[in-house]
């Protein structure tokens, strides 16, 4: 056997443990560009959420101011509806009162003349039907349009209400 110096058993060492430490290193640097392509991918992940949340968010937006653009229309649609009923009642009250006004004028002079014949200063039943009458057609005006009112902007509420997500 060939007896070998000292120093060639230390050089032999010192390059196994450099060899050792040389594929420490390559296994160190592997397992980095794992975690950093695992990072990457984490990364590249979270962004594309991001993105199609607000996609998501934005459609939702979008699809609620619709139905709010939508229940506008619908709540001035049922306001203009209940705006034509009040002309149209108001048309027919007009008529009403320009009725009443010719009976009262016909039916005043009748009463006087009756009156006058009996000894009674006022013909005051026929007059006092007709003012409550038209009093009460004026006041039933009055509370149908503001019951029209309420009717639409209820609706408007409901279906305000409908179009809420249900999450």
């Amino acid at each position: 056997m060939i007896a070998l110096p000292g120093w060639v058993y230390w050089l032999g060492l010192v390059l196994a443990v450099g060899g050792l430490q040389q594929c420490r290193v390559d296994s160190a640097q592997d397992g980095k560009r794992d975690a950093e392509k695992v990072h990457a991918d984490y990364v590249t992940d979270q962004e594309r959420l991001r993105t199609e949340q607000i996609e998501r968010a934005r459609a939702e937006e979008k699809r609620l101011q619709q139905e709010k653009e939508a229940n506008e229309q619908a709540i001035q649609k049922d306001l203009d509806a209940a705006r034509d009923d009040a002309a149209a009642y108001s048309a027919e009250s007009d008529r009403l009162r320009q009725q009443v006004d010719r009976l009262r004028a016909g039916a005043g002079a009748t009463c006087k003349a009756i009156a006058a014949q009996h000894g009674q200063t006022e013909p005051g039943p026929f007059n006092l039907l007709a003012d409550l009458f038209l009093e009460a057609q004026a006041e039933a005006g009055r509370m149908a349009q503001e019951a029209d009112r309420a009717i639409a902007s209820g609706r408007g509420c409901e279906r305000a209400y409908d179009s809420l997500p249900t999450n």
